[in-house]
């Protein structure tokens, strides 16, 4: 499908390294894959998002490569010797030609990971969008919301597999998150939305503390009671694991705006009633039954 000069591009990005943060090690690979806009609404936001194209390279991290994480992407230390510097090739990516003036955000699944590695400067005040994140919100009845997983779950028509294999080398992981990407454009999620989300803690779907583990099944965060809530936040704290903390505020505020709601309605209701006027309806209450007409049923002569 033909692009047009004009469109937005979203370059998605994905890494392989050596260690988890830049002050370990380096990277070894690095991969990206655009998704772009093919047309624009009546107001000149971009829309009908696509997968185009994209391509990994190695690179030389600076250092060995740990067999630890060798054996997750299958990386040599012979097979990047000769490879650019990562730190070049990573930040000649971000800024592209011209800065990539076409290049409006980034995005990554998982992209706190990405964004450790990537200098502000690089970005240009782009934002990296994450797709994790966001698919926690839109699609939380999916099974589980890694890379791959979605994939399948998805079961995206169109998808060229060969693209998308191997798992956790730079190229393919990128292209499988390009198409969540745009999925999730064409659903109707703004890179607005997105951006706010992204920088936010993950909400999470399933709380596995405690009596909510359900046997390592989980517990919908939506049916943890509120004195749990209340506990995790005030008295856990858990100020080490910011997306339970923050989830765990998330449903706790839900829970005390629904309460604040639910008495407002029943304070105009009983200004209903006292005036003879219909009341509105209060969730989780059966609706009043209609007064019964004791004529009902005669038979009209």
């Amino acid at each position: 499908m033909r692009v047009l000069s004009d469109m937005a591009i979203i370059r998605v990005i994905d890494l392989e390294s050596t260690h988890p943060t830049p002050g370990e090690g380096g990277l070894v690979e690095i991969g990206y894959c655009d998704v772009a806009s093919t047309n624009t609404d009546l107001v000149g936001n971009p829309i009908d998002w696509v997968v185009t194209s994209g391509r990994g390279r190695l690179c030389n991290p600076g250092c060995a490569i740990p067999p630890e994480t060798r054996a997750v992407h299958h990386i040599s230390d012979a097979m990047v010797s000769a490879e650019p510097d990562w730190k070049q090739l990573f930040a000649g990516l971000l800024r592209g030609p011209g800065d990539a003036p076409d290049v409006v955000a980034f995005a990554a699944h998982g992209a706190d990971f990405e964004k450790a590695w990537a200098h502000p400067d690089w970005l240009n005040g782009r934002p990296i969008l994450d797709t994790y994140k966001v698919a926690l919100r839109v699609w939380p009845e999916a099974p589980g919301h890694g890379n791959q997983v979605l994939k399948y779950w998805k079961n995206y028509a169109g998808i060229n597999e060969a693209e998308a294999m191997p798992p956790h080398r730079a190229y393919p992981d990128a292209y499988v998150t390009a198409w969540h990407l745009a999925t999730l454009l064409n659903e109707g999620v703004t890179i607005e939305q997105m951006t706010i989300w992204s920088d936010q803690p993950a909400l999470q779907v399933k709380c596995y503390l405690g009596e909510y583990r359900n046997e390592g099944k989980g517990t919908p965060w939506s049916e943890v009671l509120p004195d749990y809530l209340y506990w995790i936040v005030e008295k856990a704290g858990f100020h080490d694991k910011p997306d339970i903390r923050f989830t765990a505020q998330y449903w706790l505020t839900k829970h005390e705006e629904d309460q604040r709601e639910e008495a407002e309605r029943r304070a105009l209701n009983a200004q209903l009633e006292a005036n003879g006027l219909p009341t509105e309806p209060v969730p989780g209450e059966e609706p009043a039954a209609a007064p019964i007409d004791e004529r009902q049923g005669e038979l009209i002569l």
